[in-house]
C-alpha cells in the first residue's frame, strides 16, 4: 500500500495527539470481513476483527515508557511488514514526561517515544539510511529562510537517530528513520539536494491461514484520521480526577467540575457526519463516523462479482486545486 502526502507538512501535524492510520481489510464475495487492520470501534478505539480493542491503545502512563507499549513503524528495518490483525500502521508522535513515562499534557513533553509522521514531498533527510551525510542529504551552512538546512533537517526527522559525542550516527533498526522511503535522499538538482517524494510504502503479509477457508474478492483500504484518539481522552479524565480540587480546597480526589463538563460534551457528540460539499460530491458518505475521519480511500477487486464504489479524484485534478494552481501561475509562480 503506498501512502501520499499531499500536504507541505508532516502527515500528521499540529498537535501531538492527533493521529492518521490504515484501515487494511479483505472482504469475501458476500461483503464479510476476513480479516482486518486497523479497523475501530464506536469509541474510536482500535479493535481486531474480534472487536477487542488492541492492547497498544491505552499504554499505560505510570510505568517507564517500553516500546511495546505502542505501534511500531511499519516499514522499518525491524518492522518490515503487518502480518496478525493486532498490527496497524499508525502515524503519529508520542513523547514521555519527567519521569519517562508517556504523557498527552503539553507542557509535561521532555522525550520522545514515537515519531513516524510522513514527511511532506522535498523534505531533505539529515543523513541516508546508513547514517552518512552526502551531497543528497541535507548540507550545513545552506540558509533558507534565516535557518540552518541540515539542523532543521535534524529536527524535524523521524525518529530512529542517535548521534554519540564523537559524532558517529547510529539508525536505530526499529526507528522510522530505518524506513527507506524516509531515509533515502533524493538526487541532486541545481546544486543542491531535491528532497524525497513524500511517500511511505505499507507492506501486508496475510497467512492464508488467518482467512479461516474464506476466499478474498475485495481489498479495501481506508485512511482515518482522529484529532482526539481515545487514550487522549482517557488522560483528560485522569489529570481531572487527580487535580480536580486544589490543596487549599482539601485535595479532595474525584471528578471536578471542568472534567465533569468535558465528560458530558464528550458523551452527547454526533460524530457521524455526512459530505454536503458540493464540489466533493464524490467523498464517502459519512465522512466522519466512530470519532474518525475518512480522508482518502483504495479498492481492488480480486474475484468475480465484487465491485468497488467510484474512486474520487486525485487531489491534484479537485476544483479547489486548479482554483489555486491558476492563481499561482497568474502570480508568475511567486
Amino acid at each position: 500500500m503506498t501512502v501520499q502526502n499531499f500536504g507541505g507538512h508532516r502527515f500528521p501535524t499540529g498537535a501531538g495527539f492527533r493521529r492518521g492510520f490504515l484501515e487494511f481489510r479483505l472482504l469475501d464475495a458476500s461483503g464479510n470481513t476476513l480479516w482486518v487492520s486497523g479497523a475501530v470501534n464506536a469509541w474510536g478505539a482500535m479493535v481486531d476483527n474480534n472487536n477487542k480493542v488492541l492492547a497498544t491503545e491505552f499504554p499505560p502512563g505510570n510505568v517507564p515508557y517500553q516500546p511495546a507499549f505502542l505501534q511500531p513503524h511499519f516499514g522499518s528495518i525491524a518492522n518490515p511488514a503487518i502480518t496478525t490483525q493486532q498490527q496497524a500502521q499508525i502515524y503519529e508522535v508520542r513523547a514521555t514526561n519527567e519521569y519517562g513515562q508517556l504523557t498527552t499534557a503539553t507542557t509535561r513533553l521532555f522525550g520522545g517515544a514515537k515519531d513516524n509522521r510522513i514527511p511532506p514531498a522535498g523534505w531533505i533527510p539529515p543523513y541516508d539510511c546508513g547514517g552518512q551525510q552526502t551531497p543528497a542529504t541535507a548540507q550545513s551552512g545552506t540558509m533558507i529562510n534565516g535557518l540552518d538546512q541540515f539542523t532543521l533537517s535534524r529536527v524535524t526527522a523521524p525518529e530512529g537517530i542517535s548521534v554519540a559525542s564523537n559524532g558517529t550516527v547510529t539508525i536505530d533498526p526499529a526507528g522510522a528513520f530505518s524506513d527507506p522511503d524516509y531515509c533515502t535522499p533524493g538526487g541532486v538538482v541545481g546544486g543542491g539536494p531535491s528532497g524525497i517524494p513524500g511517500v511511505d510504502h505499507v507492506l501486508y503479509q496475510v497467512p492464508v491461514s488467518a482467512l479461516n477457508g474464506g476466499t478474498v474478492a475485495k481489498v479495501q483500504v481506508t485512511m482515518h484520521y482522529q484529532s482526539i484518539p481515545p487514550y487522549f481522552l482517557r488522560d483528560r479524565y485522569y489529570d481531572g480526577q487527580q487535580y480536580s480540587h486544589p490543596w487549599s480546597e482539601g485535595g479532595v480526589v474525584g471528578l471536578g467540575a471542568a472534567t465533569e463538563r468535558l465528560l458530558y460534551a464528550t458523551s452527547h457528540l454526533d460524530m457521524t457526519i455526512s459530505n454536503s460539499i458540493p464540489q466533493q460530491n464524490n467523498l464517502p458518505n459519512p465522512v466522519s463516523t466512530n470519532w474518525t475521519m475518512d480522508i482518502g480511500s483504495a479498492c481492488m477487486v480480486e474475484a468475480p462479482g465484487a465491485s468497488c464504489a467510484p474512486a474520487a479524484p486525485k487531489p491534484s485534478d479537485l476544483p479547489e486545486r486548479k482554483q489555486i494552481q491558476q492563481i499561482f501561475n497568474r502570480g508568475g509562480g511567486q
